[in-house]
């Protein structure tokens, strides 16, 4: 047996699938558009609460990749201080070497080849 609802404006009208037209009273009426609109609510606050727990999953994504790109920012920031870090080291250990050996020069200078050179034969 199938049952299938017609809405009209006058009235609601069941109609099986033997013709038969059941008119229903103004309270059956009023009974059934009522359940009709609770059953529109219903699937409006369904449609409400899924709507709105897209909205949560979304914005708990875009947190999720704003932490990781905050999270990256500080990484890549890091890593450049250590590249920098590294070079002014670099820099300093260079320049202590050249000092180092202009100091070992001047030693040798001073007491390798000075001493020949005061006390030389006149």
């Amino acid at each position: 047996m199938e049952l299938y609802i017609s809405i009209s404006f006058v009235c609601i009208r069941l109609l099986i699938n033997t013709n038969t037209e059941v008119s229903l009273t103004s309270r059956s009426c009023q009974v059934l558009e009522w359940y009709i609109a609770v059953t529109f609510e219903d699937k409006r606050r369904e449609n409400f609460e899924k709507g709105f727990a897209e909205l949560e999953r979304r914005r708990a994504m875009l947190l999720e990749q704003q932490k990781r790109e905050a999270e990256e920012r500080v990484a890549f920031e890091k890593k450049e201080e250590e590249k920098q870090e590294r070079a002014r080291l670099y820099v300093t250990v260079n320049l202590f070497t050249v000092l180092q050996k202009k100091i070992e020069l001047l030693c040798f200078l001073l007491f390798c080849v000075l001493p020949f050179l005061v006390s030389s034969p006149k």
